[in-house]
């Protein structure tokens, strides 16, 4: 076998899984995701998940780098399933097993989850591969239809009873658009 044969198995290998990981995650999130969280839902989900491929490309990511990113971006909001205030435990639990089962050797597995905890922690953000996961995780900002989503933010915020009043939802927005790196 030639090594270009073997890294055409790992992308394939790796892309059925991004495939298994989408099929899990949209079937959790429909089933099991509060009607409460309009804004952390399929539908940002899947929009990272389209950011990472758009960022990744761009950034000259390897195939099977993007791959990973796209599980890990897959998988980046299904905590709220079981906890709204710090949600990326629970999504690095259900990270981790979905990996095991699926046979993704330590050093994948490794990588997909910290990129996942380190986007949630900015100052942690430390390679490309981080940095294309926290854009995408960002990418909403610059859609079409940011302002739908921000009220979907805001609205979910105030599930969580973290009320904005408009002149402090205004300062709350410019925070995050303006302290994007």
């Amino acid at each position: 076998m030639k090594p270009e044969d073997s890294l055409d198995l790992q992308n394939k290998r790796l892309g059925q899984i991004v495939q298994r990981a989408a099929d899990f995650v949209l079937d959790l999130l429909s089933t099991s995701l509060q009607s409460r969280f309009v804004f952390h839902n399929q539908r940002l989900t899947v929009l990272t998940v389209h950011a990472v491929k758009q960022i990744g490309l761009h950034q000259n990511l390897s195939q099977d780098e993007i791959h990973r990113l796209e599980i890990a971006a897959w998988f980046q909001n299904t905590g709220f399933v079981r906890e709204a205030k710090n949600p990326i435990n629970s999504a690095a639990a259900y990270t981790n097993n979905f990996l095991e089962r699926n046979g993704v050797d330590i050093k994948e597995k490794h990588q997909i989850i910290t990129a996942m905890r380190h986007t949630a922690h900015p100052h942690k953000v430390e390679n490309l591969m981080e940095r294309v996961l926290y854009d995408a995780k960002w990418y909403f900002l610059a859609a079409s239809n940011c302002k739908e989503m921000l009220q979907r933010m805001r609205q979910e915020l105030a599930f969580q009873n973290e009320i904005y009043l408009d002149e402090e939802w205004r300062s709350y927005v410019a925070r995050m658009v303006y302290g994007h790196e």
